[in-house]
């Protein structure tokens, strides 16, 4: 739907015109949020803020305060993307609580993940660290091995750029993961960060062994990349 911005917009009004010609408030908040995505597509930030939010307010005139939480999530994402950070953490902050009021717990590592990115922005990477590793415990309580995998992958990169020796645990638990769930994108970004690694460590030990190895694993991660390009179709 998504690959062409014009139409996907048009399919969303049409969506939107159903819901409330209808009085079905579940089609009209999924209407407005999709034509915030179509909005995004093109540059219209603005736009896309104002029909995240007015998906967000059906879905709370409709009970479903975790559906609201989504609309806001993407509008965070908006603020983000300007460089609002601060209005970008309020929501982030506030979908927190509702998350974890209703004891929804993939929501909540997602939204502990979300202002981690957020601190991550603003160059505050001790910070960022709590909340990834407050996600990382969530989504191993849960199970959720996609989750685990990401906070693993954050975990060892924030421990990177601190030249902490335990990045590569982090980062190494983390491919194992990913390569177990055959998701190609995430094993080409931690490969990348376990490059990363080595790089830090050859600079510091001024040993070639370790920039061998740094090389071989952002080939690696270069290869990967090569062939999921090759392999996506132009759409038609």
């Amino acid at each position: 739907m998504f690959s062409n911005p014009d139409t996907a917009f048009i399919l969303s009004e049409k969506l939107l015109a159903f819901g409330i010609d209808n009085k079905n408030q579940e089609a009209q908040s999924s209407g407005y949020n999709y034509l915030g995505v179509s909005s995004l597509m093109i540059g219209e930030h603005d736009k896309a803020i104002e029909f995240f939010t007015k998906s967000a307010e059906v879905s709370n005139q409709m009970g479903d305060e975790l559906g609201a939480c989504a609309s806001l999530h993407n509008s965070a994402l908006v603020y983000s993307d300007q460089g609002d950070y601060l209005k970008a953490m309020q929501i982030n902050t506030q979908n927190l609580k509702t998350r974890k009021r209703l004891r929804h717990q993939s929501g909540i590592s997602a939204s502990l993940t979300s202002i981690a990115t957020l601190y991550m922005k603003q160059g505050a990477p001790q910070m960022a660290l709590g909340y990834y590793i407050q996600s990382l415990k969530i989504s191993e309580e849960i199970g959720n091995q996609r989750s685990i995998a990401i906070a693993l992958n954050n975990i060892g990169s924030i421990y990177n750029q601190l030249q902490d020796s335990k990045a590569l645990d982090y980062l190494t638990k983390s491919l194992e993961i990913s390569e177990q769930l055959n998701d190609q994108n995430a094993v080409g970004a931690t490969l990348n960060n376990i490059g990363t690694f080595y790089h830090y460590k050859g600079e510091n030990n001024a040993t070639s062994e370790d920039y061998t190895e740094a090389l071989n694993y952002y080939n690696r991660s270069l290869e990967i990349k090569s062939n999921h390009r090759r392999r996506k179709k132009p759409f038609k």
